[in-house]
């Protein structure tokens, strides 16, 4: 008997979770808000979704995945952009300027694999391991943000001889960074601080 009684208030309680999570990460996101890349694409910021209205030519309407599946160059520097949910559907981008901006979390760029310049200088950036998976990219500009770990870039296998990375004003400890920095020196990468 204590059984049956258990079993409803455990389904019960495990509505209720279901219920006040809500559906993020239910729809196959990458845990980045409920936003999906399938039908018309959201953003959680409105600064953002102009620079990508302007991009693309959609004053208005929906902004469809077709519409963003060429886009290889996004400048959105100084556009007082906060938050970056939704640019992870943009993923045809090569080129993205982000500077001077009031980005923190970068998590969604995590999906943007063919990213071979990106450049966040400017903003308040303090964990730069969404960057780890970005293989293809040659420069990256993180100056004048919150960094103090390179960790994630010494796991980014891709970054190596030629590519450049910009660390300047950050709040870099030399002597705690000197394994990550001499690994990446000796793949060839330039550190510019």
């Amino acid at each position: 008997m204590g059984a049956s009684l258990q079993s409803p208030r455990a389904a019960l309680g495990l509505l209720v979770l279901i219920v006040a999570l809500g559906p993020a990460g239910c729809d196959g996101s990458d845990g980045y808000g409920s936003w999906s890349c399938d039908g018309p694409l959201q953003f959680a910021d409105a600064n953002l979704e102009q620079t990508v209205r302007d991009a693309v030519g959609e004053p208005t309407g929906d902004i469809l995945a077709d519409d963003v599946s060429q886009l290889v160059y996004l400048e959105a520097s100084s556009r007082q952009i906060a938050l970056l949910d939704g640019i992870q559907c943009l993923t045809a981008l090569t080129e993205l300027y982000l500077g001077d901006n009031q980005i923190s979390d970068i998590g969604p760029l995590e999906r943007l694999t063919s990213l071979q310049d990106l450049v966040l200088e400017v903003n308040g950036i303090a964990d730069i391991g969404p960057l780890e998976g970005l293989t293809d990219l040659a420069t990256l500009s993180l100056h004048s943000n919150e960094v103090s770990d390179l960790a994630p870039l010494v796991a980014n296998a891709g970054l190596g001889e030629g590519d450049v990375v910009w660390l300047a004003d950050n709040p870099l400890e030399m002597g705690e960074q000197a394994a990550n920095i001499e690994a990446l020196e000796d793949r060839g990468v330039t550190l510019v601080f």
